[in-house]
């Protein structure tokens, strides 16, 4: 830290010669990756109210840490996260109600529960007011250096999973036929949310921690026109907006935690406007021949000429053994196509 202190204290930005804008601005160094990164995910799966309730969880795991006389007890509320977590995943797995259903049974159970402890023989909730509101001016080294940990912790999993767990949050069935264990895939992600969600709870605060968890992720899916770029603008905008609205914090007095979330608000609400995702590019990746020399004449219902076929050429880049391993195990094949002779400009529906 005493390194980080001398580069901050040789350099000409007056809100930096204080020691814990140094630690504020170090932590949101740490957290603008840990969200931009599992925001992209929370996104895709159509995540976003569990995060919530995930919050709400570690509240109730916070209260009853203080409750129960413990000396730290923002762990009481990992583990109670965790263990949330763990049994939400076992209960959308044997469940046919809706995810979002279950979601909204866990997070009111959670919130009602962490209300009744924390007030249970008339106890007072305003010493749980730092939770709800957050402030990252007062996170400490040690709390940094956990963040760092989470985070080592974080990059590692996504190296070994972010294709499977893409896969999986697209479609789960898919990715059960080729042998990823959907299960398992998610039980670790949402345990990771957990643990950085309750990490993040006092810097952040509960009532805006969410909005960080769906707007990196959110603005990205705008501009992005890859999975790279997805991930890469997310942790980008979470960057940006942490360092927009620390300053925008000490400048002005105001909350740090809010000012972060409204930058990233207004900035999706900017890109939103200019969204390439909206806008699909279909590459060709194969031509399809047959005896049809024109458009004319081909019949539109499938097996109405049994002597007929058509031969698929894939394009040589495409050229991949890999991309039909398994294709046996499928009885129906849907083709996006068009006919690549009658494309004209200016042509519509």
């Amino acid at each position: 830290m005493s390194i980080w202190y001398a580069i901050w204290d040789a350099l000409p930005f007056e809100m930096l010669h204080w020691d814990f804008m140094k630690n504020a601005l170090l932590a949101l160094l740490l957290m603008a990756p840990l969200f931009g990164i599992l925001s992209t995910m929370i996104v895709t799966g159509r995540m976003s109210f569990f995060s919530d309730a995930l919050g709400h969880s570690a509240f109730t795991g916070i209260a009853i840490g203080i409750i129960c006389g413990v000396a730290a007890p923002i762990w009481a509320a990992v583990g109670f996260s965790v263990v949330f977590a763990l049994l939400f995943s076992f209960v959308r797995s044997r469940s046919n109600q809706a995810a979002d259903t279950l979601i909204g049974v866990f997070s009111s159970s959670a919130v009602a529960l962490g209300i009744f402890v924390a007030t249970v023989g008339g106890g007072s909730f305003t010493r749980y007011n730092k939770y709800l509101i957050g402030d990252i001016l007062s996170v400490t080294p040690g709390e940094i250096g956990m963040l760092a940990l989470v985070l080592l912790a974080v990059i590692v999993f996504w190296i070994f999973y972010s294709n499977r767990l893409t896969l999986t949050a697209i479609h789960p069935q898919l990715a059960s036929s080729r042998g990823i264990p959907v299960g398992l895939s998610q039980t670790l992600f949402t345990a990771a949310i957990a643990v950085v969600v309750t990490l993040s709870i006092s810097s952040v605060g509960l009532l805006i921690l969410n909005s960080l968890l769906v707007l990196p992720g959110a603005s990205a899916r705008n501009v992005a026109r890859n999975l790279k770029q997805y991930h890469g603008f997310s942790v980008l905008f979470a960057f940006l907006a942490g360092v927009v609205g620390l300053t925008v914090s000490y400048y002005s007095g105001c909350s740090a935690g809010a000012a972060i979330s409204l930058g990233l608000r207004g900035h999706f609400l900017f890109k939103k406007g200019q969204s390439v995702m909206d806008t699909v590019n279909i590459q060709v990746i194969a031509r399809m021949h047959s005896d049809f020399a024109t458009k004319f004449g081909i019949p539109r219902q499938s097996g109405l000429v049994e002597a007929l076929r058509s031969t698929i050429v894939f394009e040589p880049e495409f050229r991949n053994s890999d991309a039909l391993r398994g294709i046996e195990d499928f009885s129906h094949l849907w083709l996006i196509w068009q006919f690549s002779e009658a494309v004209r400009q200016g042509w519509s529906p």
